[in-house]
């Protein structure tokens, strides 16, 4: 497979200020177009993976990326001016301006550091302290997000392209930083982890049944981590047992976003939506498939685009899955497997590799895309 020359890099968003990065997230979480519009945003996957496609610059390292934007985030809040002080300074701003709020990079930060950010086995706010170097009070954070999604609900009636912000339900047990930890729900490899499991039980949908969902997680809880394992208690102990609306849980609403299935950006008609599709190369014999897509599909968690040197079949890209520290042909093959598996959705797919042989029909010399797989015989 050709790939794209490394070194031609664009590093503009090294020199970016913190304005920048505020209009850039703005565009990049709440802006769409065409059909695309009527999806409300309800979850914000704040990764360091995602903010490559933030900067538009895949050839860079997600972590370089992420500690260029936390760097500059901290920047505004040197020792003296604290996090709430900072987003609370609205400048005159309020919900009926037509300019975005200046904080929300702020609270996409919170989101990044809800996400696992930095590395390691503490909580939230630990992280927090070890960023900023003190200890950070975020009472009015739920207050921040309300006139965000204010803000929001303006730009989306008066069709100036905006999506709007669902805010997660009021959790019980994370009253403060609750809008931020399930706006960016589940962290790190619970994502994964999830994602694999319901595709496992045939649990992927638009609605899940709740009692195969919660039997599932709590047969397999030793595969979360231990902030995961506490919500799903909470979740149990505040909605399952006692027969309350689950609707009303920022947990299983969380679990719902991640049944369903990756969505792509702007899909339009049935033809454009068909944007990704399963390649192969041929090196030394040996047939090496790989996840293709065009420009149009913005990756689910967990994976990342690469570009291509050339176009093949109507494709520019090619998905990796995020595997920090290994090579990237781990990441291509780690996106191929997820596709046999259904654990990526790529059309038809899983459902030829389970017919045991897959059909690739060759496009130019070396590269062959997936056209089907033998039709099953019917035992006599």
């Amino acid at each position: 497979m050709q790939q794209q020359a490394r070194g031609t890099v664009d590093a503009e968003w090294r020199t970016w200020d913190y304005e920048r990065w505020n209009e850039r997230l703005v565009a990049y979480c709440f802006r769409g177009d065409g059909s695309f519009l009527d999806k409300p945003v309800e979850r914000i996957p704040a990764t360091p993976e995602e903010l490559l496609e933030v900067v538009g610059d895949r050839s860079a390292a997600p972590e370089d990326v992420a500690g260029t934007f936390v760097e500059t985030v901290l920047s505004q809040m040197p020792p003296g001016i604290s996090f709430e002080g900072f987003c609370g300074d609205y400048r005159g701003w309020t919900p009926f301006h037509d300019r975005p709020p200046r904080f929300f990079a702020a609270l996409w930060f919170t989101c990044l550091v809800a996400y696992g950010f930095p590395p390691g086995d503490d909580g939230f706010h630990a992280r927090m302290e070890r960023l900023f170097g003190r200890y950070q009070h975020l009472r009015h954070l739920p207050m921040f997000w309300e006139d965000l999604a204010s803000w929001i609900a303006r730009r989306a009636s008066s069709s100036d392209g905006y999506r709007e912000l669902v805010l997660p339900p009021y959790d019980s047990y994370r009253k403060i930083i609750g809008p931020s930890w399930f706006l960016a729900f589940p962290h790190r490899r619970d994502r994964h982890t999830l994602r694999l499991l319901l595709v496992q039980r045939d649990l992927v949908g638009e609605e899940p049944p709740i009692a195969p969902v919660v039997a599932a997680l709590e047969e397999n809880e030793a595969s979360f981590g231990e902030s995961f394992r506490r919500d799903l208690e909470e979740f149990v102990d505040n909605f399952v047992e006692v027969g309350a609306d689950v609707r009303e849980s920022a947990f299983w609403r969380a679990i719902r976003q991640e049944a369903l299935p990756p969505r792509e950006e702007s899909p339009g008609t049935p033809e454009e939506a068909m944007n990704v599709g399963l390649m192969a190369f041929t090196d030394d014999g040996e047939l090496f498939p790989y996840v293709a897509c065009s420009d149009r599909v913005r990756p689910p968690a967990g994976f990342s685009v690469r570009d291509l040197e050339d176009e093949i079949g109507g494709f520019s890209r090619f998905l990796v899955a995020d595997r920090p520290g290994e090579a990237e042909e781990s990441g291509m093959d780690g996106a191929a497997i997820a596709a046999l598996e259904g654990r990526l959705r790529v059309p038809k797919v899983s459902m030829h590799a389970g017919r045991g042989v897959l059909v690739f029909r060759e496009l130019i010399t070396n590269e062959y895309r997936l056209v089907g797989a033998p039709k099953r015989t019917k035992p006599t």
